[in-house]
């Protein structure tokens, strides 16, 4: 039965990234405004969050690079939350309890948004999961990076670092 959901969830994912919009929200486009409940039950929006940099990842629990991707954003929490990062993770599972299966494991440092219709992946249009977008201080995206590789948390790292020290 779990092999037919997380078939499910693909085939949505693909259907969505096929009707979405040809491209991706590009660096130094203006993020998109949004309004979604948070795990916790708040209601979190990108307007309140102007004047910090933000780390906005798409996930689901589907998703085998997700699955690295959610202990390194914890990471990113613990290094760079006191110079004004925050992180979001947004999820796209249908069911909530799959996103927090997919979290029990660890302690979530970060906000975890949901979003069981793909409302925001339908205006960013990540090209693969996960994706994530820096979005700087000013609302403008300053960085995307498609999938997750450890090896490339350096590069994560340096996109936040200069996000946080422009203005």
């Amino acid at each position: 039965m779990g092999r037919y959901y997380v078939a499910l969830g693909t085939i949505a994912m693909a259907v969505a990234l096929l009707i979405a919009p040809a491209h991706s929200i590009d660096k130094g486009t203006q993020a998109p405004a949004f309004s979604l409940q948070s795990l916790d039950g708040r209601q979190v929006t990108l307007d309140e969050l102007k004047g910090k940099v933000v780390y906005l990842d798409f996930w689901a629990s589907w998703c085998g690079p997700c699955r690295f991707s959610l202990p390194f954003m914890n990471k990113l929490v613990d290094k760079f939350s006191r110079a004004g990062l925050v992180v979001l993770a947004v999820n796209i599972d249908s069911d909530r309890a799959k996103a927090e299966k997919a979290l029990s494991s660890f302690n979530a440092k970060y906000t975890v948004l949901l979003d069981p219709h793909s409302t925001l992946p339908a205006i960013y249009n990540p090209p693969k999961m996960p994706t994530s977008f820096v979005i700087g201080r000013t609302g403008v995206v300053t960085a995307v990076h498609e999938g997750f590789n450890p090896n490339d948390t350096g590069e994560i790292d340096s996109a936040i670092e200069k996000a946080l020290t422009e203005k």
